[in-house]
């Protein structure tokens, strides 16, 4: 219960800078005659699954009850090993992964990157969040999005948007 709090804690703390920025935002554009046009969110009925990778996964489980909530099924790999033959079984709507992880007994800051490496030489289109502390996103961003990672970020409410990103609707 106290996770679940501090969780709820911290998502609400991220809600508030998300619409404090979303603020600043409206502020600079005020003044500007625009259009905008509804985006058609990747969650749908064809396949709504995503396979998140996280050798903790009870700190994302406040985003994956949301998920869930959305209609949304999250298949969970604690290692990257699992997490690859995972998604070589089954067809994913995208994959999530944490940037450090403890696997075969030593910690592997890049665990992230090496499983997008792996993610894309079997599929170069499946997007591909990683989903870390701050200091994962300055640690491995630059090279992540080289990589083709279609998002990194420490925010929830954020990657729940990006989620929704026209870019990653093409999965059928």
């Amino acid at each position: 219960m106290e996770e679940a709090n501090e969780q709820q804690r911290l998502l609400i703390a991220d809600l508030q800078g998300q619409v404090s920025e979303l603020r600043d935002a409206i502020s600079r554009i005020s003044q500007q005659a625009f259009v905008v046009e509804e985006e058609e969110p990747i969650i749908g009925p064809s396949h709504p699954v995503i396979l998140w990778v996280d050798d903790h996964p009870k700190n994302n489980s406040y985003f994956i009850e949301q998920l869930g909530e959305a209609g949304i099924s999250t298949d969970l790999a604690l290692s990257t090993e699992e997490g690859l033959a995972k998604f070589r079984s089954g067809r994913y709507l995208a994959v999530i992964s944490d940037m450090s992880r403890r696997e075969d007994g030593k910690t592997k800051p890049e665990a992230g990157v090496e499983l997008l490496q792996a993610v894309r030489s079997v599929d170069a289109d499946v997007p591909f969040f990683i989903f870390c502390g701050s200091a994962g996103v300055r640690r491995g961003g630059d090279k992540a999005r080289q990589l083709g990672a279609t998002g990194i970020t420490s925010s929830p409410s954020k990657l729940y948007s990006l989620l929704k990103l026209d870019k990653i609707r093409k999965i059928s």
